[in-house]
């Protein structure tokens, strides 16, 4: 009842419900129904872009399913671009945790479309968790080890955001031709991802 009620009172805007199941964990933190409302909680705060209630609500969702695999992506996503301690911390134990799921994960059989586009799928997982073990160890102040782990990225699953990554952690390890290199695959690779804002970029910096 008391659930039902914090829901009519939303005016059923994304920005009422947030603050309606807020206050009703705040009121029952004991309810049966926690993981249920944590978890529309979690889906909320990804659409608003929130990144304190992703963390958050994220957090207590890997306290119960601590392989998650999309729910550590957004999560150590947000604590990264949080961008300062404890996230990033929790940002790299995250991201290590997502590449050792990425490496237990079975082999892709056969040679079909199907097996084709799961094999893409997996050294893109590998590629991304390997991106933010990366970027985590960067920001903690570390660059001359972020690169190779960057670059390991780019050569399992090569795209410009790898690509870009490994260029900025060699340029601050002093490793500026190294950098251009990959600064250049990342301007002239095709990926729908990379914006005319980023090759914009990608050319000054060039």
């Amino acid at each position: 009842e008391a659930l039902r009620r914090a829901l009519s009172d939303s005016n059923n805007s994304p920005q009422g419900y947030i603050r309606e199941w807020d206050a009703f964990l705040r009121k029952y933190p004991q309810t049966q129904r926690r993981a249920e409302v944590e978890n529309v909680l979690f889906r909320s705060a990804l659409n608003l872009k929130d990144l304190d209630r992703i963390v958050a609500y994220g957090e207590s969702m890997l306290g119960r399913e601590p392989d998650n695999r999309i729910v550590i992506e957004n999560v150590t996503a947000a604590e990264l671009k949080i961008g300062k301690e404890p996230h990033l911390s929790r940002a790299l134990s995250h991201a290590r945790h997502l590449d050792q799921l990425a490496d237990a994960a079975p082999a892709t059989q056969g040679t079909g479309s199907e097996e084709a586009r799961r094999r893409m799928d997996d050294e893109r997982s590998k590629a991304r968790a390997l991106l933010y073990v990366a970027r985590a160890t960067g920001l903690l102040g570390k660059p001359a080890d972020a690169a190779p782990i960057a670059i390991r990225s780019f050569n399992a699953f090569p795209n410009a955001e790898s690509a870009r990554e490994a260029s900025q952690w060699l340029s601050e390890s002093g490793k500026p031709a190294n950098a251009v290199r990959y600064l250049a695959d990342a301007f002239i690779m095709p990926d729908t991802r990379s914006t005319d804002d980023d090759r914009a970029a990608d050319r000054v910096k060039l």
